[in-house]
This record gives structure tokens, C-alpha cells and sequence, in this order.
């Protein structure tokens, strides 16, 4: 598994802790049990989206530095080519 998707799991992990033990008195004693899920998930769900955009931006950026390889290796290829013919 993934470092960064270990770290979401760990958090969530954390996060029903917070919630088991109370962290959040003032939501629960205010409005119930419901609310506070609802928080709960509401915070899950924008840090699992926030980890969503991570991952597209990590594949678009390793996609460019394949292109920018692939470019890299054709110029070396072409000087080598030159430095051959100039011999």
C-alpha cells in the first residue's frame, strides 16, 4: 500500500478515535449523535477527495517527467549522432 494512502488510512483511524472519545462534546451534546456522524463524514469525505486530487496531480506530474525524459533522451541521441559524423 501506498505511503500517502496509509497516512489517509491512519488518519481516519485517528479521527473515529477523536470521535469515540468525545473531541467533539459541544456537537454531540448541542445536536445528537447524528450530527456529529455527519461532521465526521463531511470531514472524511473532503479530506478523501483532498487525497483524490493529490494522487491526479502526482500521476499528471510523473506523466510529464516521462515526456520530458523522452525528450531528454532524444537529445542525447542526436548529439551522439553529431559527435558521430563529425569524427
Amino acid at each position: 500500500m501506498p505511503q500517502h494512502r496509509l497516512d489517509g488510512v491512519l488518519r481516519l483511524v485517528a479521527d473515529l478515535r477523536e470521535l469515540a472519545r468525545g473531541i467533539h462534546p459541544v456537537i454531540l451534546t448541542e445536536r445528537g449523535l447524528g450530527p456529529a456522524l455527519n461532521a465526521f463524514v463531511t470531514v472524511t469525505r473532503e479530506r478523501a477527495l483532498a487525497d483524490k486530487e493529490r494522487d491526479k496531480r502526482e500521476e499528471a506530474m510523473k506523466q510529464q517527467l516521462e515526456a520530458l525524459r523522452a525528450i531528454e533522451r532524444g537529445i542525447l541521441e542526436r548529439e551522439e549522432k553529431l559527435r558521430r559524423r563529425t569524427r
